[in-house]
């Protein structure tokens, strides 16, 4: 949970209450910044992001543990659609004794100030269990464990095309909002040989990315952007 809070030196109680406390102010700043947005042009579109795991086999252990998992990473965009904290995460407060600073007048602003999206990024996929000892899947910063039904890119990425579509069909019936596909990537190892390079070693990978995007968001309708970008690291 990045707040840009220093609490490195404080107990692990502690530093919840810190992190917490921060996200609450960012969360009144984000919806300060809709309604100034929509008072300038009330065509402006503004959203927020979020993204989601699978449970790694069916065992309901794992499935709980995926629920949980997707919990602290959707409460985000929860409360900037939603305009008001899940009550999932009052319970995670009090069993964490959480205890958060609200003025009753930032509880009207973060309701007066709800996005109109909800975008996500497009790397990677990964999936969780209820074991601890288990190999790590990483991508763009997004941590999570390996499918062993997927491939990897070179840089250990798992590719999931038909994970967009699990995606967007989750997040379109939860959020109930327009969804924003606003990040695309690929790992790879990418070799310069002119002025353009060339991506000849990944290109069928990139297509069949790229392709799988474009069908689904087209099937899905007009509540669904596309962002495409490419861009080496």
């Amino acid at each position: 949970m990045g707040t840009g809070a220093i609490d490195s030196n404080l107990s692990t109680s502690e530093q919840l209450n810190l992190r917490y406390q921060a996200l609450q102010h960012q969360f009144i700043a984000s919806a300060k910044a809709v309604q100034i947005g929509h008072k300038i042009d009330s065509e402006n579109k503004i959203g927020c992001t979020a993204y989601q795991t699978y449970p790694k086999t069916r065992n309901q252990s794992d499935v709980r543990a995926a629920q949980l998992q997707d919990k602290p990473n959707m409460f985000f965009a929860d409360v900037q659609v939603c305009g008001k904290y899940p009550e999932y995460l009052n319970r995670c407060f009090k069993e964490n004794v959480i205890e958060l600073s609200m003025d009753p007048e930032y509880e009207v602003e973060i309701k007066k100030g709800t996005v109109d999206y909800s975008g996500f990024s497009c790397y990677m996929s990964t999936v969780t269990s209820d074991a601890s000892k288990v190999e790590k899947a990483s991508g763009n910063f997004a941590m999570g464990e390996l499918n062993p039904y997927l491939e990897a890119s070179d840089w250990g990425w798992p590719i999931d095309p038909v994970g967009l579509r699990v995606t967007l069909n989750e997040y379109r019936n939860h959020y109930r909002v327009p969804l924003f596909i606003v990040e695309n990537g690929l790992g790879a190892l990418d070799e310069i040989t002119d002025v353009y390079g060339h991506i000849d070693e990944n290109g069928s990978s990139v297509r069949k990315r790229l392709a799988r995007k474009m069908a689904t968001t087209d099937k899905i309708g007009k509540n669904i952007r596309l962002s495409v970008k490419f861009q080496s690291f």
